[in-house]
């Protein structure tokens, strides 16, 4: 991975890509890819619903964290959002954290 010149990378930004682990399938709403490492996860809920909120993506990934683990393997960031609300945080980290 070229940190000096994120450039010279191979980025990709998948929508629904399903991860199959131990019989489960999941279709995160976007992961991205860095050199194929899945580096950031996002979770996005409908903003035309008034009740998504970002506890409920920041649930979500934490479905995702028990269902398919290794899609966090190379994980590197992660991305919760509402709509008219969106944090970032890292793995492990409460809600707050975010």
């Amino acid at each position: 991975m070229d940190i000096d010149d994120p450039n010279n990378n191979d980025w990709l930004a998948a929508n629904r890509f399903t991860v199959t682990q131990n019989r489960r399938n999941r279709r995160p709403d976007i992961i991205v890819f860095v050199n194929g490492l899945p580096m950031a996860i996002i979770a996005l809920k409908n903003p035309a619903d008034e009740n998504a909120t970002i506890r409920h993506a920041f649930n979500q990934l934490q479905i995702y964290e028990v269902d398919i683990p290794g899609l966090f393997s190379y994980n590197e960031l992660l991305v919760i959002s509402s709509g008219p609300e969106a944090r970032a945080g890292t793995q492990g980290g409460a809600v707050k954290a975010f």
